[in-house]
This record gives C-alpha cells, structure tokens and sequence, in this order.
C-alpha cells in the first residue's frame, strides 16, 4: 500500500480532472528567499500538455521558462543541490512553502547524474511527509531518482557561482539548442541561489 490511508478512487479522478482540465492551467507558486518565484504550470491545451517551469523576478517584470516537459522537453534545470536549497529556504508571501510539498514540486525539473547519497533518504522523508507508507516510500523515491523525466546531467558551476550542465536538451547547457543567454543564465542563477 503507497499511501497511509487508502486514498478515495472518487477523490483522486476528481483532483486529476482538475490538475488535468483542458480549460484551466492550474498553477503553483514557490517563492523564493531572492523574491522572485518558481511558477510551475500545468499547460493544458488540448494536443500540446506539458509542464513548465516559468522564474518571475522580484519586481514580476521578467519572466523566464527554463525548464518544458512535454514531447519536446528543455530538462533538466535544476541540479539536486540546487532543488534543497530552494526547498530549504521558501521566501514569503503567497505559495508553496511546505518543504516536502516543494521537493517534490521542482523533482521533474531536476536531473543529475551524480546525486549525493542524501537524494535518496530526503525524496524518501518528502514522500512520507505527503502520504506515502515508509514501506512504500523509499522504493518510491529510488525509481523516481533513477528515471528523472528530462535525463541527468553532470553540473559544474564558474567562478561567479552561476550553474551550467551537460545535457544536451537543458537550456543551461551553454553548447545547447536552446541555451539561455548570458544575462538569462545570471538571472536564472543568482534568483535560484540567493
């Protein structure tokens, strides 16, 4: 059993109609210790669902999608350092500020090929925290860990602490497609880790 309390089937069809309503886009913000937010949207249109993950600045004039997950996915966005120390540090106002509930918010949005050996107990304890069985949680967390939807990437930061991967669909990938510019890269980075 995954869930402490067997969860109602009537309960579950009607939040997946609502997350999945081709009229809405349902949305969730994860503010940040810098005042920018991580809005997480649910693209609904009908033949082109996905998620994206969408960095407003601080005084919400600058918008930034750098992660799309969808048939033609920019992933991964996020190392997993990365991911605890956003989850770590909510900023105030409005959104999503339980620790758990963040992790596994920004999960599909991070790939890395070297993930400590945290990764594992952490992903564990925030399923737990969300309903998940201990029994269930663990090998839960081991299976969402080794098939991240966007792929893995190995990281590496510069001198000015801004992050960069290898992956070759990520938009932080400086050598990629659709590689972020300069001052996106600046951005993206100094909002993620201030």
């Amino acid at each position: 059993m995954l869930f402490h309390k067997p969860p109602d089937v009537e309960d579950m069809n009607a939040y997946y109609g609502r997350l999945s309503d081709t009229t809405r886009w349902p949305t969730f913000l994860l503010p940040l210790s810098s005042g920018a937010q991580v809005v997480v949207i649910f693209r609904n249109r009908e033949g082109d669902a996905g998620t994206d993950f969408v960095l407003r600045s601080a005084d919400r004039s600058n918008a930034l999608c750098w992660v799309r997950l969808d048939g033609h996915f920019l992933a991964p966005g996020l190392s997993w350092p990365e991911l605890v120390d956003i989850s770590s540090r909510p900023g105030s106002g409005e959104g999503v500020i339980e620790h758990h509930a963040r992790v596994l918010l920004l999960l599909p949005a991070t790939g890395d090929a070297d993930p400590p050996t945290s990764a594992l107990p952490a992903l564990a304890s925030a399923l737990t925290a969300a309903g998940a069985t201990k029994d269930a949680a663990t090998p839960l967390a081991c299976e969402l860990l080794n098939h991240p939807l966007g792929g893995t990437a190995h990281w590496r930061q510069d001198g000015d602490a801004v992050m960069f991967c290898d992956a070759l669909n990520s938009r932080r990938n400086p050598a990629g497609l659709a590689a972020l510019s300069p001052s996106e890269t600046l951005f993206l980075s100094e909002a993620l880790r201030s």
